[in-house]
């Protein structure tokens, strides 16, 4: 396969992967961290404040990720 295809396919695999990833280890680790410190939020407002964040951290874990993957998809020469 060409190396320039195949880091160009790591790369949007890792951008889908990073934009899926990456916001839902940040709701999670929220919700975890909310019930090990008994945060009992009534009204939702720190909730909603964490999901109206989900695009642009799933946007900074998508880049993230491309850069990653097209990183690891380069060959690396061995002197």
């Amino acid at each position: 396969m060409n190396p320039v295809l195949r880091t160009l396919l790591s790369a949007v695999l890792g951008f889908v992967l990073g934009l899926i990833v990456l916001p839902l280890v940040v709701f999670f680790g929220y919700v975890a961290i909310a019930e090990l410190i008994d945060y009992r939020d009534f009204e939702g407002a720190t909730g909603m404040g964490v999901l109206s964040l989900m695009p642009v951290v799933g946007l900074i874990g998508g880049a993230f990720g491309a850069l990653w993957f097209g990183w690891r998809a380069t060959r690396r020469r061995s002197t």
